[in-house]
């Protein structure tokens, strides 16, 4: 399972509490840690060691994912790609929304495995029955659902291998 961290702040923080110990997240930035196996309890602080923000992140699905939008800010859409994979219609095909995380969402965690996470490329090879992604998102675009599926449909190029 995977955690990724969105440091909405305006300067760089330290997240502690990770399983490999603590990062330093530039301001606006994202990281992501491979391998999370527990429930996470963050701490986010300044560079003078002040404590911004907590969260209790709780473990994903086999496959999921965690996010934490330390500071808010950054909006992120959870969407399947799954019809890409399958060229046997005439239709094209379209993404479909799974879920639309907000700016004001500080945490959240998949129900469904995530075969990418935000920053990352679809896969080549499709792998499994749903091939979801949870992709950053302007949050303009993550007002309704068909403004995200139009977005996403727009960056596609952007998304594939």
């Amino acid at each position: 399972m995977a955690l990724t961290v969105h440091n909405g702040y305006e300067h760089t923080i330290r997240v502690e509490g990770l399983p490999s110990g603590q990062a330093t997240i530039q301001a606006g930035k994202l990281a992501r840690f491979e391998g999370v196996e527990t429930k996470l309890e963050l701490v986010a602080r300044d560079d003078n060691d002040k404590e911004l923000e907590r969260a209790e992140i709780d473990l994903p699905s086999q496959g999921g994912e965690s996010l934490w939008n330390a500071g808010g800010g950054a909006c992120f859409v959870l969407a399947d790609f799954s019809a890409y994979y399958s060229s046997m219609t005439e239709v094209p095909a379209g993404v479909q929304v799974l879920a639309i995380i907000n700016r004001s969402d500080r945490t959240w965690t998949s129900k469904v495995s995530i075969a990418a996470g935000p920053g990352q490329r679809l896969p080549k090879n499709r792998k499994a029955a749903r091939v979801a992604a949870l992709v950053e998102v302007p949050c303009k675009a993550a007002v309704s659902e068909p403004i995200a599926q139009g977005w996403l449909e727009m960056v596609l190029p952007e998304l594939q291998p």
